[in-house]
């Protein structure tokens, strides 16, 4: 085996572990029926396959060059991956194309504009993936060569490895999720790497080896690095499931965290609703025993306290602590994690008075307080390598302890810039505060976009600048107005999609609803919305402009679970075709199926 003599990388302290004890497990991939065996990889073989996969990697790249990871979820998924941090090449993890013929506008058009944008030489996949995208005949698939590892034979004479990357090198692109914009390729070195795993055991607290279960996907930051990579860098292990086999049946990952004594788990909020829905409807939850269970990481998506407060009570007599929740706050431009860790036993919420927060302040609605409140869940304290601004942003100055700005974060988890961007760079990770423009000594931000607050030690992040509807110059965020229709229990269950209808010189509220596979009778729902809409226009003082009901699955996500509320605007404009079952427009009346 080979030893590395300091470690200054990831893939370094692969060969480090294997060295010591290459029989360990690292990681196990689940399948998706559970009656059969998963498929286990220890330290060793993975790091034998990784340098197998890059000698070959090296005949074809030189350094720098991009390669696509685009795998189904399994274990040569993790092992091109790693192949590709030893041999130097910038991997590209991506969402596969569907098998089925029609693809999802979501899917191919993302995938195409990545391939677009980074210009990669090789793609590394298994047959059917590489024979799926040889049938789509994609021109941005032009003078890329397509490799199926699982005809590169393991090759012991690739170790020892005695080539490691430098820290400041590029390891990955990692993606935006394209939730309010076109994806973009962030820049990860090996030092943000190393530095980032060092927050996230910070951050949560990993002072023992853990064991991670989740379902979260490989080619998404949190699934990636927080799932995959955290382990690594931990000395324990972790055990993946496919996302189709979560969404499939939510139980199964409560199912699989009792069989192997999980001890750590991520997921958004959207998946502990999947798996509340799912337990109302089981039969029998006897097979469950959470007690092993020490951290679960919610993020990725605004977080409903009332979302965290049912599943407890859901699942508290099967052993889950409310204890264990670590509400958090990441990006991509800062690797992964920025705040998490714990201030308190459970989660804190804030009861804040909406009024004020539309004018960007933060006030607390006490119990003598007559008007709107809602209810905000703390990401976690901020760790303190990172150096955390709460900025106006337009006029760059910092924002008066009461006032809510957009989060500038400094660090040496922030990334290195986007993939050949170099305007966007400017802006987003070289800002600077009011006043420090001409000085090169100033610390230069990353720009967020996100807006928030830092309350009695805890990061709040209160919505996105480009998720406000400005109406009268009052600031309505779009999550927000979500969570409000949420909590009339006519439509809990339901996703919905805030969006802002755009006129000539005007903005206006629209709301989508995904409703079901079966257009609903347009009397039985009347009421209901009517109920929703005099709901909106009590708490926010808006107007609706249309609220419609649509087909399950036609709200757009991006590819870890975000709703795409911009995208929305543009289906709407569409008059998303053959999806609406209901508009509450006179002049759009109910559409036919």
């Amino acid at each position: 085996m080979i030893s590395s003599t300091h470690t200054t990388t990831l893939i370094s302290l692969l060969a480090e572990r294997a060295g010591a004890d290459p029989h360990k497990l690292i990681y196990s991939h689940l399948p998706d029926h559970p009656s059969r065996a998963p498929s286990d990889c220890t330290r060793g073989e993975l790091l034998l396959r990784a340098a197998s996969i890059a000698r070959r990697l090296g005949e074809i790249c030189e350094p720098g060059d991009r390669a696509l990871i685009i795998y189904p979820i399994g274990l040569e998924y993790l092992c091109a991956f790693f192949a590709c941090l030893l041999a130097r090449v910038v991997a590209v993890p991506v969402y596969p194309p569907r098998a089925h013929k029609r693809i999802p506008d979501s899917s191919l058009p993302r995938l195409r504009a990545i391939m677009r944008d980074c210009r990669p030489r090789i793609a590394l996949s298994e047959s059917e993936t590489l024979e799926r995208m040889g049938q789509m005949r994609l021109p941005e698939s032009a003078g890329i060569e397509f490799i199926d590892t699982a005809r590169i034979e393991d090759d012991p004479g690739s170790l020892p490895w005695k080539d490691f990357p430098r820290p400041e090198q590029p390891a990955f692109l990692q993606y935006t999720s394209g939730s309010t914009a076109m994806p973009r390729g962030v820049q990860i070195t090996h030092a943000n790497l190393l530095h980032n795993q060092q927050v996230i055991r910070d951050n949560y607290g990993f002072h023992q080896e853990l064991r991670g279960l989740g379902w979260l996907p490989l080619y998404h930051d949190m699934g990636l690095i927080g799932h995959i990579l955290q382990p690594l860098f931990n000395g324990g292990c972790t055990y993946f499931m496919n996302p189709a086999a979560f969404l499939k049946n939510p139980l199964r990952w409560l199912e699989e965290i009792t069989r192997y004594r999980a001890t750590t788990a991520a997921t958004p909020p959207f998946g502990l609703r999947l798996v509340i829905e799912a337990a109302r409807e089981a039969d029998s939850l006897e097979q469950i025993d959470l007690s092993s269970w020490r951290h679960l990481l919610v993020g990725a998506e605004p977080i409903d306290a009332r979302v965290l407060r049912e599943f407890s009570e859901s699942f508290e007599a099967y052993g889950f602590s409310p204890s264990i929740y670590y509400p958090c706050y990441g990006l991509a431009e800062a690797t992964l994690s920025v705040s998490g860790g714990k201030t308190t036993d459970s989660f804190r919420s804030f009861q804040a008075r909406r009024d004020e927060l539309a004018e960007m302040r933060w006030a607390a609605a006490g119990t003598d307080f007559i008007g709107a409140s809602v209810e905000l869940v703390a990401s976690g304290a901020v760790h303190s390598d990172f150096d955390l601004r709460i900025v106006d942003p337009e006029t760059r100055r910092p924002r008066a302890a009461d006032e809510i700005g957009e989060i500038w974060i400094a660090g040496a988890s922030i990334a290195s810039g986007y993939f050949d961007r170099a305007a966007d760079n400017r802006e987003v990770f070289g800002a600077r505060l009011a006043g420090d423009e001409s000085s090169p000594a100033a610390p230069e931000y990353l720009r967020t976009g996100d807006l928030g607050i830092v309350h009695d030690g805890e990061l709040f992040v209160t919505g996105r600048i480009k998720e406000l509807l400005i109406v009268g110059g009052r600031n309505h965020h779009l999550p927000d107005i979500e969570s409000n229709i949420r909590s009339m229990n006519f439509w809990a269950d339901r996703t919905i999609a805030a969006f802002v209808v755009r006129g000539a010189d005007t903005e206006e509220l629209g709301i989508a609803i995904e409703w079901g596979r079966h257009a609903p009778e347009p009397e039985a729902v009347a009421g209901e919305v009517a109920a929703a809409i005099a709901g909106i226009a009590r708490v926010f003082y808006l107007s609706v402009y249309d609220f419609v009901l649509l087909k399950a699955g036609s709200i757009p996500r991006t590819s870890s679970g975000k709703i795409q509320r911009g995208l929305c605007s543009r289906y709407y404009e569409q008059t998303w075709p053959g999806l609406v079952f209901y508009s509450s427009r006179a002049e759009r009346g109910p559409i036919d199926e």
